[in-house]
């Protein structure tokens, strides 16, 4: 009966055999006379971040959230369940940058990506967070979220970015992109958001998705074709410069700049060559 079932479940998901627990989630989802409880969604979306199955994943995501859209528990379960799927989508990454897999590290960073994007589009739609909020054009606020660890970086594309739009009467904040979370509010509160030099980790992935069901304008801004996939270049053109480990860390990084710009709508660029390789992605 249903209890026996529950308590199977239950059974399976404690002792980490969450491939068996699944089975007993899915008979239970199939029982459309009784209701579900929030928990079988949250403990069925932690099974199938520990088995890999991303794809089930989104669909149980979108039926939790329809069926629980005001529930807090469940937005805080889906960023855990997502930060599970993207530290084995990380170890894999890193085992392929190791063996200078380009082609399989593009497809593997695009494909988690997309997946988590698509987790996050649904929970926020689902959720009533569609509503646009465009604001005046007297009273335009951008936010700038940035790669806040190259100091020359942060002079040329934030200081003097926050300074020429100030110049014209424009309200800017600029924060490093690892503080999103914290400056929620004022992110929110923006019209325009530009992600400079930021990766697609799913702290940015939700922003993103969140500002996008929001109505809010985003650009993404590099100075440098760290997103190309012909970077970085061969180790030996390095001449010694940098050792492995760093190259490996270059190459790891180039599909989550890549990605990351393929979430905005928008780009802007240093240079021509750097505006007509990311207008391929945005």
């Amino acid at each position: 009966d249903a209890k026996a079932l529950e308590y199977m479940r239950n059974i399976f998901f404690t002792s980490q055999e969450y491939d068996k627990a699944l089975l007993y989630y899915e008979k239970a989802l199939e029982d459309s006379e009784k209701a579900k409880s929030i928990w079988l969604y949250i403990n069925m979306m932690e099974s199938l971040c520990r088995v890999g199955e991303s794809d089930r994943l989104v669909s149980i995501c979108k039926l939790a959230s329809q069926e629980y859209p005001l529930h807090t528990l469940l937005g805080e379960k889906m960023d855990e369940s997502i930060g599970l799927f993207m530290q084995k989508t990380d170890s894999r990454m890193r085992v392929l940058s190791s063996l200078e897999e380009r082609e399989a590290l593009l497809e593997c960073s695009s494909v988690s990506v997309k997946r988590i994007a698509g987790m996050y589009r649904n929970f926020f739609e689902v959720c009533g967070l569609c509503e646009r909020r465009v604001g005046s054009a007297d009273g335009v606020v951008v936010t700038i979220v940035a790669d806040m660890h190259i100091p020359q970086c942060v002079r040329y594309r934030v200081e003097q970015k926050r300074q020429q739009l100030e110049y014209v009467g424009i309200e800017v904040d600029a924060i490093a992109w690892e503080e999103l979370e914290e400056s929620r509010e004022r992110v929110l509160l923006s019209d325009i958001v530009i992600f400079y030099r930021v990766p697609a980790f799913a702290l940015v992935i939700k922003y993103i998705e969140k500002l996008r069901t929001l109505g809010k304008t985003l650009f993404y801004e590099i100075d440098d074709l760290i997103f190309d996939p012909i970077y970085p270049p061969p180790y030996e053109s390095y001449g010694g410069s940098i050792d492995m480990q760093e190259y490996n860390g270059l190459l790891y990084g180039m599909p989550l700049f890549r990605e990351c710009a393929g979430l905005c709508e928008y780009g802007i660029g240093s240079t021509v060559p750097i505006v007509e390789k990311l207008a391929e992605r945005v």
